[in-house]
């Protein structure tokens, strides 16, 4: 039995870390649909995941140090079976659903506290069982004197293959409800597993034992052997100055994740998929990271990654300037190796200091402080004290200023660290060393790109060369002269990303720039102030003419001669019963009119006399930005009609709507470059149809830099007898202010489908042969990447 101890407490953690990583993407997903598919969903999940993980990791220390074995193990068995009680079967209650906000600029508190009714109880008992089981098995009195921190490689393989299960076998061949039963079963293997540790360990445990340490007279790699007896001197608490810089070391890649989580998902799609890729990466860097056993062997892994940081934080930096959007597999790639290659820096540093194992919950509890720090950072502090999303630079700065330095300091045997680079960068930031090697050169470097940008301006140098002038050259200089200065390279990004924003901000005015938790909204205006443009993330939503003769021109998407203006068209001769479309001015009979997404409301412009029009839109500044005149009036002066809105998410406020009530349906939402999934379902489609008339038209605006939607939405138009037709417009007018758009339009009325084939930019889509309609429990990105 004593052989296959190892075996069991590795199984048992091997469940225990893959149950906590399916658990994460599983109910992302779940309340994702609730408030409207911003990625703002998922880094408060992974707030909630981080802040549970933190409490685990408390309640194993406290349990670890105030009570004895067996009292521990009494203690986490019944806390096992309430968590099970509470929680179990895990879903979504009516309730719920029910309570979520319409109107509120910042719903995170209420994800979180449904998220803590939800799964809280069994994630935060779960979490705890990490520590607790390798303490219990190191308290088992093993002959062997390995520590328990190998065990941390099956809980590490457990998260990995949960993380590459879910978007690869689970979310694709077994819907919601089944993995939530499925989720709910493996629970109860899991108490049985853990009491069956317990029980082997009960029979060797000393009725009063407490954890100490026992020395040990083998090597380094197994110097501490973990054993329940009396305490004893040895076993000597980490100082302040160690447990901060654990924190420290923690905080900057959890933050760096939901950085490049947000900038990932918001200008693609937020889906599971795209949250799972930074996560996975940075669970791997602590794979690697704790792999080795002699810390010393770690500490050279996190000097050798060092060297590399420079460099691929010179390139991000370059591109994530630069402002480029295209090709999207190249961008992501860009920030994927910073944030892996920072992440890995970072982890091989904590790696190296890790503590005997008797510490080992206070080290795990340190460390989940600094990663809910870092959630925390992002998700609530970022969003209420930033006007844009500047945590993730910040980030990436503060991860290069973590790396070793590239000098071939004495390293500290004990614990793998250069103590002199520790204290330095905990206690001596503001030496006279460093203000002169650093802090003075990074000051160069951002008054010099500052200089630039007026230089590029004045001159009218084109784009490609003035990005190249006022970025290449600065982040040159910073390498070339301040590569092996920890703190100054750092900091001389930091200097030519301020000093570049006067460089960026000069080609528009900011009228009006407001961030929540659904993105940043920021209303512009050219300089010779004759166009105001509304941006939601780095994606324009709209524009507008100020001059009072052109004010009412729909603009950008929404044209008269856009594919919108086609759709309309077309519906409008199928009600009268010609052809004749030219006058904007004929009454039909009055038709009613939904528009999920609101934007500048350049939308209304397409309306007849006496139509009802209702704008769903989530976010509430949006309403407010497009109702205040000073910024955009199409709806309160142009406007033919008058519009309502309904704030909330669309899927949820469409269900109050009288059934068969609309004569059309459209689908305009975004989250910057991003159309929100759940809006693309056919469990969506199936809400939409039961709310259109059954000669409606419905029609999505589709236009996207990254994905080809169109077969998406003709499989679903195909699954219910709809005849799907795609607009795609090249522009042909080539006006700066009216933008090429693509549009899908579906109906069963062969008079509208007729009317919408004659323009020679419609195109009828069939649907794929043998293709998987998309729905709440399958998407698949892959296969709509451009």
């Amino acid at each position: 039995m004593r052989k296959l101890l190892p075996v069991l407490f590795a199984a048992t953690l091997f469940l225990s870390a893959f149950m906590l990583f399916w658990i994460e993407p599983l109910t992302g997903k779940m309340f994702l649909p609730l408030l409207g598919g911003t990625p703002a969903v998922w880094n408060t999940c992974l707030l909630f995941f981080q802040t549970g993980l933190l409490a685990g990791y408390l309640y194993a220390l406290i349990l670890s140090r105030a009570l004895s074995l067996r009292k521990q193990i009494t203690t986490h068995v019944v806390m096992l079976i309430i968590a099970a009680l509470i929680n179990l079967p895990i879903g979504l209650t009516t309730g719920v659903i029910q309570s979520v906000p319409r109107d509120t600029l910042n719903p995170a508190w209420w994800l979180f506290g449904r998220l803590t009714m939800t799964v809280g109880a069994v994630f935060f008992v779960i979490s705890a069982t990490n520590t607790l089981l390798q303490q219990w098995f190191a308290g088992a009195r093993q002959d062997t004197k390995r520590d328990p921190y190998f065990l941390f490689a099956a809980s590490n393989a457990g998260s990995l293959i949960a993380l590459l299960a879910f978007p690869l076998i689970l979310e694709p061949r077994f819907a919601s409800t089944v993995q939530h039963k499925a989720w709910s079963a493996a629970y109860l293997l899991l108490l049985t597993l853990i009491i069956t540790c317990a029980a082997t360990v009960w029979r060797v445990a000393k009725p009063n034992a407490k954890p100490s340490i026992e020395k040990s007279d083998t090597n380094d790699d197994d110097a501490s052997s973990l054993q329940y007896e009396t305490p004893n001197d040895e076993a000597m608490p980490p100082d302040f100055r160690r447990r901060a810089w654990w924190v420290l070391l923690a905080f900057a890649p959890s933050s760096l994740m939901l950085g490049v989580t947000t900038y990932i998902s918001i200008d693609i799609a937020a889906l599971p998929l795209l949250w799972i890729v930074p996560l996975t990466l940075y669970l791997m860097t602590f794979v690697i990271a704790f792999a080795a056993r002699d810390v010393r062997r770690t500490a050279r892994l996190a000097r050798l990654v060092s060297r590399g940081l420079p460099g691929a934080g010179l390139i991000l930096v370059l591109v994530y300037l630069s402002g480029a959007q295209e090709p999207a597999w190249f961008l992501i790639g860009v920030h994927l190796v910073f944030f892996f290659v920072a992440a890995l820096a970072a982890h091989a540093r904590l790696a190296a200091t890790r503590p005997a194992a008797f510490h080992l919950a206070e080290f795990y509890l340190w460390l989940s402080v600094g990663g809910a720090l870092g959630g925390v950072f992002n998700a609530i502090i970022a969003p209420q004290i930033f006007g844009d999303v500047y945590e993730y630079p910040l980030a990436i700065v503060l991860a290069c200023a973590l790396r070793f330095a590239s000098s071939n300091e004495r390293t500290d045997a004990a614990h793998g660290e250069s103590q002199a680079t520790k204290r330095k960068f905990l206690h001596g930031v503001l030496s006279r060393d460093v203000l002169r090697s650093d802090i003075l050169p990074s000051v160069v470097i951002g008054t010099l790109t500052v200089v630039l940008a007026f230089v590029a301006t004045y001159f009218r140098i084109g784009m490609i060369e003035g990005l190249g002038l006022v970025l290449g050259v600065p982040l040159l200089i910073s390498y070339v002269w301040l590569r092996g200065r920890v703190v100054g390279f750092a900091l001389a990004l930091g200097g030519v990303m301020l000093g570049s924003s006067f460089y960026m901000s000069d080609r528009t005015r900011t009228l009006a720039s407001e961030r929540n938790f659904f993105g940043v909204l920021r209303v512009s205006q050219t300089r010779g102030g004759n166009v105001r443009r509304l941006y939601h993330g780095t994606t324009l939503h709209g524009r507008q003419y100020t001059d009072i003769v052109r004010n009412c021109d729909p603009l950008s998407y929404y044209h008269r001669a856009s594919p919108l203006g086609a759709i309309f068209a077309a519906f409008h001769a199928s009600r009268r019963g010609d052809n004749d479309s030219t006058n904007p001015e004929t009454n039909d009979d009055a038709a009613r009119v939904a528009v999920v997404g609101l934007g500048t409301g350049a939308m209304i412009m397409h309306a007849r006399q006496e139509e009802q029009w209702t704008f769903y839109e989530i976010n509430p500044t949006i309403e407010r930005l497009a109702r205040d005149p000073q910024y955009f009036t199409y709806l309160e002066v142009c406007a033919p009609v008058r519009a309502d809105t309904v704030l909330g998410d669309a899927r949820l406020r469409l269900r109050e709507a009288a059934d068969k009530s609309f004569d059309m349906i459209f689908l305009d939402a975004f989250s910057s470059d991003a159309i929100p999934v759940h809006l693309l379902t056919k469990e969506a489609m199936s809400l939409y149809l039961s709310k259109l008339k059954p000669d409606g038209l419905l029609a999505f605006h589709i236009s996207n830099r990254n994905l080809d939607l169109r077969f998406v939405l003709a499989n679903a138009a195909s699954e219910y007898g709809l005849t799907a037709i795609n607009f795609e417009d090249s522009n042909a007018e080539k006006n700066p202010d009216k933008d090429a758009s693509e549009w899908m339009a579906m109906t069963r009325n062969q008079a509208i489908a007729q009317n919408l084939l004659e323009d020679k930019r419609a195109e009828r889509i069939a649907a794929r042969p043998r293709a998987r309609v998309w729905s709440d429990d399958f998407t698949n990105i892959f296969e709509v990447l451009k």
